[in-house]
């Protein structure tokens, strides 16, 4: 089970771009995140990453916040 370190110091991290894992680093302040490598490895299309419900399941994203008006 990957944390949200073990995640930044994994090769996994390197796949999400640079606003994507700025993102992360200061989502994962506010969600909590937990990761086992089987979804790592075989469930999340890394190609895709951003259209693949696995990820959006797993990983938080910046719509999961409102915007403050």
């Amino acid at each position: 089970m990957l944390n949200v370190k073990s995640f930044l110091r994994s090769p996994y991290s390197t796949r999400l771009n640079h606003q994507d894992l700025e993102d992360f680093k200061k989502l994962t302040k506010i969600f909590p995140f937990k990761v086992s490598k089987y979804v790592l490895d075989e469930l999340i299309d890394w190609s895709a990453y951003r259209d693949d419900p696995i990820f959006r399941l797993v990983f938080p994203v910046r719509e999961m916040l409102e915007e403050r008006h």
